[in-house]
């Protein structure tokens, strides 16, 4: 999917109170396209004219959505003579005889400008990359020369355009955008907020509750930020087990100043934390009120309803209710996007299971997951490294490891815990739960000579590990934090790692591999799984593929110089005369697949084109990019589609079964879209088993299971 911009132009560092600094950056004549398909060309600025440039290509669906609405634009103001509205066609794998039967072919005619930005070479170098545009649709309206406004199409309409033709016209009022006017809004909310912070260390909670009325009447800020501002005292309360008073306070604060959905939402979010507060009553009528009323406001807003849905489900096991928590969990599953696909299916597929019945006997199904384990540290390396940093760690909850484990695998998980307000707590993922995700994409968590450790990677103080040490609790692997910074210049300083979490692999304390956990990659998998291990061959396989890694990027940039002046017979040639070179190398395969999948899309022999990726997933089934790559390229290419049917499904499962993310969502998705495919391919009977596994990958059936296990 395309990204889509935001609209708002560079701006000076103001305080909140200052108005923006808006530069209006001149356009150079050379930024115009080269190629132009139809309408008038433009060649020089004509003054006071308004020249509107849309930005788009036939791969972005958001862009194809706009361009009735640019249409619309063009024949409002077409008249007046003096708007040019310009649709330039970049980053695009079509030809311009190839564009121009694309809008030949379009529902809606297209009948205003339309240009090429042809490799990239004019709008894109000479515009956008200087603007730093990262996405379309974007759009961009000149006047005299000069950039005075920019955004997304939608953003864009006739009444706006009409005042910039006036001669009058003053862009720096024009564009004070909704952006820039939200950022300044949130600056001064956070002012505002660390003030308030600073109140209660003080003066006590009364006088911040006193300020936050006196803010409302001075009306400094939008109603959006009063109550996140409320819960400042709220949690105050709650810090001292004032349960009564934090939510006597909080109901105030409800009828005062929660007026939309999001407030009532968040309310309801703050309340429901009472529920894990020890000795704290919560007020199930103040919640049941508040959730009431969201209910009310979310009546066009579906998935605002499955959360609110939830959090009824929530507050009716805090009350005892289980029966009415799995009805509201149902309710919320109903409404998902694997709900509305299910009603689609025939009652002859559905054998006459009601949706309650399914949801329940899927929840039913669902078994605990076994606890990884793995064998005792019995003797450990010693080193110049890691030993010295070993000893310098605070073990959570084992005894203190002096160094690296001595025999099998180890996997040092680096892991981010930091202090948030009163609390440690973890970024992402608890703590070896990366590590284990990739255990599980390569089927080696049984393996238990593998060991994990996890080591954090922020300095959090003495105090720190004290607080982080209940974080811990549930894993089975060392967990260790240091009072300092030593492991985080361990990773910068040693490993090179940048981005989290990355881990380190040992194998009989010979290190092998360090980078991001997502990326590591299957031939360390299979060093981490092979029976033997000799550690002098094991460095000599190093040593060998770092100088292979090094004469196939030289390779690389050859090959890219080639695609990028689009001498794609020469590009085939040089990667078959090199392929003998780097036997199963990946790079060589996608390379030469996505090479002859190009020249059958370009022969429309579709079937063919399909095949040459599907092979690819054939044979290199634990890829997980190339699954990601061929989905999206079978999914963008409507000719494809009936040829595509179980190409998509094999990239799907191995998008699900090969994902390094900690998200049950992610894997619920790709069954999904294996399920609507199957219902287009009217094969209801695979669309209700790829539902099923859907909803069995869903936290709401997760959450229906954790009831009935517990209510037996």
């Amino acid at each position: 999917m395309a990204t889509v911009m935001s609209a708002s132009f560079a701006v000076a560092e103001n305080s909140p109170q200052q108005s923006a600094v808006v530069t209006y950056p001149e356009m150079d004549i050379a930024g115009l396209p080269e190629v132009w398909l139809q309408g008038e060309p433009i060649k020089s600025w004509e003054k006071d004219h308004v020249y509107v440039f849309e930005f788009w290509a036939t791969w972005c669906g958001p862009c194809l959505a706009a361009m009735p609405h640019m249409e619309e634009l063009h024949q409002a103001l077409d008249s007046t003579g003096r708007v040019h509205i310009v649709g330039v066609n970049v980053s695009d794998r079509k030809s311009p005889d190839e564009l121009k039967k694309f809008l030949a072919n379009r529902p809606k005619k297209v009948t205003y400008t339309i240009a090429v930005d042809v490799n990239n070479a004019r709008s894109s170098a000479v515009w956008l990359n200087p603007l730093k545009v990262r996405g379309i649709p974007f759009v961009m309206a000149l006047k005299n020369g000069k950039l005075i406004w920019k955004g997304h199409p939608v953003r864009l309409n006739e009444s706006m355009i009409r005042e910039m033709l006036k001669p009058d016209f003053d862009a720096a009022k024009f564009n004070v955008s909704p952006e820039e006017k939200g950022r300044q809004e949130r600056a001064a909310y956070i002012s505002i907020h660390n003030s308030l912070n600073e109140l209660l260390k003080e003066k006590g909670v009364e006088a911040v509750v006193a300020r936050i009325g006196e803010l409302k009447k001075e009306n400094k800020l939008p109603k959006k930020y009063y109550l996140p501002l409320c819960t400042i005292p709220y949690d105050a309360y709650v810090k001292v087990e004032d349960y009564a008073t934090a939510q006597s306070y909080m109901a105030t604060v409800i009828s005062d100043a929660a007026t939309g959905l999001v407030d009532r939402m968040l309310a309801v979010d703050e309340l429901l934390q009472l529920d894990e507060q020890p000795g704290a009553k919560l007020d199930i009528e103040l919640v049941k009120g508040c959730l009431d009323a969201c209910m009310e406001l979310a009546m066009n807003d579906k998935e605002a309803r499955i959360s609110i849905w939830q959090k009824q489900a929530r507050l009716a096991r805090i009350a005892g209710e289980n029966e009415a928590a799995v009805q509201y969990l149902i309710k919320a599953a109903q409404l998902t996007s694997m709900g509305e696909k299910w009603q689609a299916l025939s009652p002859a597929v559905l054998k006459g299971e009601d949706f309650s019945s399914t949801m329940l006997r899927l929840a039913l199904s669902k078994k605990l997951p076994v606890p990884r384990t793995q064998l005792p540290v019995t003797e450990t390396m010693q080193d110049e490294l890691m030993t010295p940093l070993f000893k310098g760690l605070h073990w959570m909850n084992t005894t203190p490891l002096s160094g690296i484990p001595k025999d099998g695998v180890t996997i040092i998980d680096f892991w981010r815990a930091r202090q948030f307000g009163s609390s440690l707590k973890p970024y992402n993922y608890s703590a070896g739960r990366a590590a284990e995700i990739i255990l599980e994409k390569y089927k080696l968590q049984d393996c238990k000579n593998i060991r994990i450790l996890v080591l954090n990677i922020y300095g959090v103080g003495q105090e720190g590990m004290k607080k982080l040490a209940p974080t811990c609790d549930g894993t089975s692997y060392p967990v260790a934090s240091c009072a300092d910074d030593a492991v985080f210049r361990l990773c910068d300083n040693q490993f090179h790692l940048k981005y989290f979490p990355s881990c380190a692999v040992f194998r009989d304390g010979v290190f092998i591999w360090a980078g991001e956990t997502r990326h590591l990659p299957a031939w360390v998998a299979d060093e981490m799984a092979a029976e033997n291990f000799d550690a002098e061959a094991c460095k000599k396989r190093l040593a060998e593929r770092n100088r292979r890694n090094h004469e196939l990027g030289k390779i690389v940039r050859q090959a890219y110089q080639l695609r990028q002046n689009k001498n794609y017979e020469e590009q085939e040639a040089f990667l078959r005369a090199h392929v003998k070179d780097f036997p199963g190398e990946i790079w060589f395969v996608d390379q030469l697949a996505m090479l002859e999948f190009r020249k059958n899309y370009q022969q429309k022999d579709y079937k063919k084109a399909v095949e040459a990726l599907d092979s690819v997933l054939v044979n290199y089934p634990r890829e997980y990019g190339l699954a990601s790559h061929y989905e999206k390229v079978f999914q963008s290419l409507p000719e494809l589609k009936p040829f595509a049917y179980d190409a998509v499904r094999r990239a799907l499962q191995i998008m699900r079964d090969r994902n390094t993310r900690d998200s049950a969502l992610y894997n619920c998705v790709c069954y999904s879209t294996m399920a609507q495919w199957a219902l287009d391919a009217k094969n209801e009977a695979q669309a209700k088993l790829d539902l099923e596994k859907a909803f069995l990958e869903h936290p709401i059936i997760e959450a229906i299971a954790d009831i009935l296990r517990n209510s037996r």
